[in-house]
């Protein structure tokens, strides 16, 4: 292991895809757990200092990456942690509409919910992936090059998309509600995969100095 810091902020993706999903599956599986579960008092208090537990996790490694680079770098490492915070801090988002719209004791409608993991989703696009690719752009020539990964990484990096476009896949074709409880999960798991890949990357072999012979 390479980065502790690393595994830290993955481990706190994972745990908020996790938990957005037990929720979700609550909702939408009857055999995932009893409904009441949600209307109680301490489950989302439980929320809330498992996402500042979170939140906690991911500091360390990102306050450590924007201190060491500097320029464009430096600017893409903030943007890369203010979008890992909101992602983070999907439950507070969860709870607050869900009490707006009733919805800790009251199943929402299963539209409601394919609407707001909609816009959950696109949020998550347009601040991960399409944002940085427009201030790129802006940059020009003083931006710095993409990371580049090998292609067993990249396949571990998708493999959580591909998993989630079959099983929505399925239930298109078979009916049922199972994507709605595995996308958080998978999704958050998609970026979890990216800290993972920097914590166990071997670093570079130092070269070695031959003792000259007499």
């Amino acid at each position: 292991m390479e980065n502790k810091r690393a595994v830290a902020a993955g481990t706190a993706v994972v745990l908020v895809g996790l938990h957005l999903s037990i929720i979700m599956g609550i909702y939408f599986l009857p055999t995932a757990g009893p409904r009441d579960l949600l209307g109680t008092r301490w489950f989302w208090d439980f929320s809330l200092y498992l996402q500042a537990f979170c939140i906690c996790l991911m500091f360390p490694f990102h306050t450590e990456r924007i201190g060491a680079l500097e320029g464009w770098r430096k600017g893409r490492a903030a943007w890369r942690f203010l979008a890992a915070l909101v992602g983070v801090s999907a439950p507070i988002f969860v709870i607050m509409t869900a009490a707006f719209n009733d919805w800790l004791t009251v199943p929402p409608p299963r539209e409601a919910m394919i609407l707001f993991g909609n816009t959950l989703f696109i949020v998550w696009v347009a601040i991960d992936y399409a944002l940085p690719l427009f201030l790129r752009w802006l940059a020009g020539d003083r931006a710095p090059t993409a990371n580049r990964y090998s292609r067993t990484a990249e396949i571990l990096i998708l493999s959580p998309l591909i998993v989630l476009v079959a099983v929505m896949a399925g239930n298109l074709m078979l009916g049922g509600e199972l994507y709605l409880v595995v996308w958080p999960f998978l999704l958050y798991l998609h970026r979890g995969v990216s800290y993972f890949l920097v914590a166990f990357k071997p670093r570079p072999q130092a070269p070695t100095v031959q003792p000259e012979k007499a």
